[in-house]
């Protein structure tokens, strides 16, 4: 499969695209989280997966962003006001305005909020940079 990520490298945050083998060997992975499995048969999967990497790729990075669709939820201050979990809940926001995903009339912020609740503590900024065995949270 392909990940789509929101990742910060040299103090800028980038759009990472990247093919994975098996998720279950990811260094960089906290939690698969299924939200829908791609049934539509009115589209090739070649057309709808281009139609969401376009999507993806075009969603604003950084502050800028978490201040205009984070709902008050703040970014972590050490990765510059921003973090993967805002533009993971962007990410949402923008398949679902697109009927590419369906919510379940579920809104994104109850998503990521269970979403999170399984990932880790409660307060998952309190994890970066720790080492976890070889692993550091960045």
């Amino acid at each position: 499969g392909t990940l789509f990520h929101a990742t910060y490298v040299d103090s800028n945050w980038t759009f990472e695209k990247r093919v994975i083998k098996d998720v279950f060997t990811s260094k960089s992975l906290c939690l698969l989280f299924r939200i829908q499995t791609i049934t539509d048969v009115t589209t090739s999967l070649s057309e709808r997966y281009l139609k969401i990497e376009k999507i993806l790729s075009a969603i604003p990075l950084g502050t800028a962003s978490a201040e205009s669709t984070a709902n008050g939820k703040k970014g972590n201050p050490a990765l510059g006001g921003y973090d993967c979990v805002l533009w993971t809940g962007d990410a949402l926001r923008a398949l679902s305005k697109e009927g590419l995903i369906d919510l379940q009339g579920q809104s994104v912020d109850s998503v990521m909020d269970l979403a999170r609740s399984l990932a880790g503590p409660e307060d998952a900024k309190s994890m970066v940079g720790k080492d976890f065995g070889g692993l550091t949270i960045m």
